[in-house]
């Protein structure tokens, strides 16, 4: 644990002189952000690399544990289909252009039933879980 307090420290140390060292050094009226947006493309690629490895190691650790966090994907993963079949491909037209991908209007549409679903969960569980807690 002392390591993560170490990586965490120093990463904000160096975020912040990649931030800093453009304005500093600038030659004309904008400074160069190319340094900046290689930090991020960095810091972007190390957190997509922990968020699909560091679970693995806790599947090997917590085989039981694993069971219930891939409960909770297929959950997901059913929410988004019952989504994606629910979207529709249907031509919106606006004053300035016609959309008519079916791709993209299909993935819009599985977008926003996958967050209203997503809200619907979240408000249920809050309603269950105060009155769980008003007969506790």
């Amino acid at each position: 644990m002392k390591y993560l307090s170490i990586i965490r420290y120093a990463l904000i140390v160096i975020s912040v002189l990649v931030i800093l060292i453009p304005f500093a050094t600038q030659t004309g009226a904008q400074p160069n952000v190319d340094v900046m947006l290689r930090w991020t493309y960095v810091i972007l690629g190390v957190a997509v690399v922990a968020t699909i490895v560091l679970p693995l190691f806790n599947l090997a650790k917590n085989p039981k544990g694993a069971m219930r966090s891939l409960i909770g994907m297929a959950i997901v993963v059913v929410i988004l289909l019952i989504a994606y079949a629910a979207s529709d491909a249907t031509p919106v037209v606006t004053p300035t252009r016609v959309y008519d991908n079916v791709a993209e209007l299909k993935l819009s549409d599985t977008g926003l039933f996958t967050t209203y679903a997503a809200l619907g969960i979240t408000l249920l569980s809050i309603f269950a879980t105060e009155v769980y807690k008003f007969f506790k």
